[in-house]
């Protein structure tokens, strides 16, 4: 196997590391504020939506290091199980958070009829294309394991184009939600 392709490999999954460890570092950080504000509050869709979002990560952060090999091959989960659980919880944590970014955002424009059609329309564009670009990933060539390496890898493929395309709609929907809450915070 490739030397940079093993050295690769064991960067990736640094980063999965520091992201989880990040994301630990914030959760502690906001759980004082958590409890007093949203906790004692009255349960609404909105909270429901919250802690969907919120703790959605503890679902499926554990899978994210065997899928992106930093765990042991040993583990019972196939690989290909561990890819499609992370693509799947992933997806939908993401479309939740959307889902809750843009009910503040539509919010923010005081419940306009309009401009909450334009929010719905845009967020089922964006994140159906994203779903499916991502299952279009998903259908080719699975995740494998490499006899030298522990965990999880995908080979590569005619599709592994299609992934960043994949992020860019979900990020574009978010940007979309940012340049809203801009645009009115600006007129305010």
């Amino acid at each position: 196997m490739d030397p940079s392709t093993l050295l690769a490999a064991k960067f990736a999954s640094y980063d999965t590391v520091i992201g989880m460890t990040l994301f630990g570092y914030d959760y502690l950080l906001m759980l004082p504020k958590e409890i007093r504000y949203v906790w004692y509050s009255p349960w609404t869709p909105g909270k429901v939506l919250y802690f969907a979002v919120r703790y959605m990560p503890f679902v499926d952060m554990p899978v994210w290091p065997f899928a992106d090999a930093f765990m042991g091959g040993n583990l019972p989960m196939p690989c290909s199980r561990a890819s499609d659980f992370t693509l799947i919880t992933f997806l939908i944590a993401a479309c939740l958070a959307d889902i809750l970014y843009g009910l503040r955002t539509w919010a923010l424009w005081s419940r306009n009829k309009y401009f909450g059609i334009f929010l719905v329309v845009s967020g089922v564009v964006f994140n159906l294309a994203c779903i499916l670009m991502l299952a279009l990933v998903q259908s080719g060539d699975g995740s494998i394991r490499i006899p030298e390496l522990p965990g999880c890898f995908s080979p590569q493929s005619s599709n592994d184009h299609t992934v960043w395309k994949a992020y860019l709609l979900t990020t574009s929907f978010q940007l979309l939600l940012f340049l809203s809450t801009l645009v009115k915070g600006i007129h305010h």
